[in-house]
């Protein structure tokens, strides 16, 4: 018994939005393979500036030494996913009282599905 008829096959599932927080984006090798299931649609990322600026400025404290790897690898990802970029969030940041109020507004202007945090 077909449920739905005319539908020949399950619909494609709407992916969940993934935040990822700078400590996640700290880890060359789990930064690459989010990136490529990203690609690969089996999910959406978003990212702020506040999150870029503090992964790359803690990865160039720890290894100043590929701080232009890490320009470019930063340069790259806006490159490649400009629609990760979250912006028109700052205006709800004052009004939180938590441990880090910058996720929870960006999260909230997102309305997104998961906060990926180490």
């Amino acid at each position: 018994m077909k449920i739905f008829p005319g539908l020949s096959k399950s619909p494609k599932p709407i992916p969940v939005t993934i935040v990822l927080d700078a400590d996640v984006l700290y880890s060359y090798h789990r930064r690459n393979i989010i990136l490529f299931f990203f690609q690969e649609g089996l999910f959406r990322v978003r990212w702020t500036d506040i999150i870029l600026d503090e992964w790359t400025r803690n990865l160039v404290k720890n290894r100043p030494e590929k701080r232009d790897s890490i320009q470019n690898q930063e340069a790259k990802m806006r490159e490649t996913f400009p629609g990760a970029l979250v912006t028109g969030f700052e205006q709800h940041i004052a009004d939180l009282e938590l441990p880090d109020p910058g996720m929870i507004a960006m999260y909230w202007q997102q309305l997104s599905n998961v906060v990926l945090n180490t």
